[in-house]
C-alpha cells in the first residue's frame, strides 16, 4: 500500500513539472476551433438563434481556460465557474453541468501537460454540483455571490473526496494545492459576481445575440488570449 501512495504522488508530481515534451499549449488546436465556433455564431446568428449566445459563451469558457492550462499560478484566474452556475440557474442544472464538464475536460486537449487526473476529477466535480445549482440559488433567495461560493465550497470537497478514493497517496499533495487555490478562487467569485453577475443574468435571461454581447465577449477573449501570451513568457523566462 506504501508503494502505491508513493507512485500515485510520484506521478502527480511529474505531472506538475515544467519539463515536457509536449507544447504547454496546441495554438494551432485553440486556433482553428475558435475559427470554426466563430463561424458556426455567425451562421446562427443570421437565423437568430438562440444556441448562437451559447456557442459564443463555449468559446468564451474555452478561452478562459487558456491561461489556467499555461501555469499552475493562473489556474484559478478562469470563469468557468460563474459561467456554469449562471448557465444551471437560468437554463437548467443539466445544461449547466454539460457546459463546466464538457469545457473543463475537452479543453484538456490544448494543454496537454495539464494533470490528466485534476481534469477528470475536475469535470466530474463540476457535473454533478451544477445540477444542483438551481435549487441552491431558489434556496439562497437567487443570490448569485452566496450561490457561487457554494458551488465553489462543494467543487472543492468533492475534488478532495474523488482524490482520497482514486488517488490516496496524492492527497497530502493535493490539500497543499487546493488550500490557497481555494482561498484565491473564493476572491475571484467576488470579482466576477461583481463584474460579470448582472450581464450574464439579464443576456442568458434573453438569449439574444446582439452586436454589442459579440463585441464585448471577443474583447473578453482578446484578454485571457493577452494574458495567456504574457503567462507563458513570463514562465519560461523563469524555468530558464
Amino acid at each position: 500500500m506504501q508503494d502505491d501512495d508513493f507512485d500515485s504522488s510520484n506521478t502527480l508530481l511529474q505531472d506538475l513539472e515544467w519539463n515536457s515534451d509536449e507544447p504547454v499549449i496546441r495554438w494551432r488546436w485553440v486556433y482553428y476551433t475558435s475559427i470554426v465556433l466563430y463561424g458556426i455564431i455567425i451562421v446562427l446568428s443570421l437565423f437568430q438563434s438562440s444556441y448562437a449566445v451559447m456557442a459564443l459563451f463555449v468559446l468564451l469558457g474555452i478561452w478562459s481556460r487558456i491561461p489556467a492550462l499555461a501555469s499552475s499560478f493562473t489556474k484559478d484566474i478562469e470563469i468557468v465557474d460563474i459561467l456554469t452556475v449562471s448557465i444551471a440557474i437560468n437554463l437548467g442544472g443539466l445544461t449547466g453541468a454539460l457546459y463546466g464538464s464538457l469545457i473543463i475536460l475537452g479543453t484538456k486537449a490544448f494543454g496537454p501537460r495539464e494533470y490528466p487526473g485534476y481534469t477528470i476529477k475536475e469535470s466530474i466535480g463540476f457535473f454533478l454540483i451544477a445540477l444542483i445549482m438551481p435549487w441552491v440559488y431558489s434556496s439562497l433567495n437567487q443570490n448569485l455571490f452566496y450561490t457561487l461560493n457554494i458551488f465553489t465550497v462543494l467543487r472543492y470537497t468533492s475534488y478532495m473526496i474523488l482524490t482520497a478514493v482514486l488517488e490516496p497517496g496524492a492527497l497530502a499533495l493535493e490539500a497543499a494545492l487546493c488550500i490557497p487555490s481555494f482561498c484565491v478562487g473564493l476572491f475571484v467569485n467576488k470579482l466576477t459576481t461583481l463584474f460579470l453577475g448582472d450581464f450574464l443574468t439579464s443576456t442568458l435571461g434573453t438569449m439574444q445575440m446582439t452586436f454589442g454581447l459579440f463585441f464585448s465577449i471577443s474583447i473578453g477573449i482578446g484578454a485571457f488570449f493577452a494574458l495567456s501570451k504574457t503567462t507563458l513568457w513570463l514562465t519560461e523566462r523563469r524555468f530558464k
